[in-house]
């Protein structure tokens, strides 16, 4: 009697285990680990596959709310002058908003970090050093100034 539970037990659990999982209305076989992982957060993605845009915005009161902040895979807050001031720069490659911003300068302190997950770095113009930088060619990024209405 004992062994047949154990039996019944085992047939269920294979059972359950090759089941169907369904991500995102598309029907697969295995294991949702099988699904492709963003690099900057390991996360499950779809866009993994594509190079993350690291795009600089605004984090003072008068600027809010900020569009498409919600949607980024992670953003960073640093200090870019001695009062305090502070920018963010966000990091998008999961979803896509439909606006982003308000966009603001390159600072030299953010571009190792765009570079450290591989991104494009979108700014509107930056302080000299940073764009001494980017001028060299550091990372790859798009300036908003140069390309005024045709990208921005």
């Amino acid at each position: 009697m004992a062994g047949g539970v154990v039996l019944i037990l085992i047939v269920i659990f294979i059972v359950w285990w090759n089941k169907e999982i369904v991500i995102n209305n598309a029907v697969s076989t295995g294991n949702k680990d099988d699904a492709p992982k963003s690099l900057v957060t390991g996360l499950d993605c779809l866009d993994a596959n594509t190079r993350p845009i690291a795009i600089m915005l605004a984090s003072d009161p008068e600027a809010r709310p900020l569009s498409g902040i919600s949607q980024a895979d992670m953003v960073f807050e640093m200090p870019v002058d001695p009062t305090g001031v502070t920018r963010f720069m966000g990091i998008f490659q999961c979803e896509k908003p439909k606006e982003i911003g308000s966009i603001r300068s390159a600072r030299e302190d953010f571009i190792s970090l765009a570079a450290g997950v591989g991104s494009i770095y979108a700014h509107w113009g930056g302080e000299h050093g940073a764009l001494e930088k980017l001028n060299g060619h550091i990372v790859d990024n798009v300036d908003a100034l140069k390309y005024e209405g045709e990208i921005f």
